[in-house]
């Protein structure tokens, strides 16, 4: 079982803020279900920090994500209007 610290408020508060970029994202890509989307994006960066035990991995293997989709997205430029 995990034991709650002082940083799990703080790492709350981080999931929220990478799922509100998710909400942001997906609904600038006019996505079907933002809301759901971010959801899911904190529920399961919750679920995967007690299941693997370290927040700091999970933290590394989220920026290491949002670096990742924000360089393919710069390499491909600015999205086409329709």
């Amino acid at each position: 079982m995990a034991a709650i610290g002082i940083g799990a408020p703080v790492y709350v508060a981080t999931q929220a803020l990478f799922s509100a970029y998710v909400y942001r994202e997906a609904e600038s890509h006019n996505r079907r279900s933002p809301l759901i989307l971010a959801i899911t994006a904190f529920v399961f960066g919750i679920v995967a920090a007690v299941m693997t035990g370290s927040v700091l991995l999970m933290l590394v293997v989220q920026a290491l994500a949002i670096a990742l989709y924000l360089g393919l997205r710069l390499q491909r430029g600015p999205p086409a209007e329709h």
